[in-house]
């Protein structure tokens, strides 16, 4: 279910999921499918939000790093990347 690279492959639960892992109870079921929903939507996030970084600092070293504008574009995605989930606009599932 999970790569070597971190992600979460949402796609291999099933309808046997709950046959599966027949050791966890209903409730606590629930709670691990949407902490791997969650934990999907993080990576994909965390990528895209690290794409967009690279980007920033590939213009900074074309254009020189004292352009203000790309300083503070990537102090937002820093931002971004660093904001923890209760503090987001609540767009993503909460575990």
């Amino acid at each position: 279910m999970v790569s070597k690279t971190g992600a979460i492959d949402t796609t291999k639960i099933t309808r046997r999921f709950a046959h599966q892992v027949a050791i966890i109870s209903l409730p606590k079921l629930r709670d691990l499918v949407d902490l791997l929903f969650f934990w999907e939507e993080e990576v994909v996030r965390l990528r895209f939000l690290k794409d967009e970084e690279a980007e920033i600092r590939e213009a900074m070293l074309a254009l020189g790093e004292d352009d203000v504008d790309l300083k503070a574009a990537l102090m937002v995605v820093q931002a971004k990347i660093r904001m923890l989930p209760s503090l987001r606009d609540g767009s993503a599932a909460e575990p």
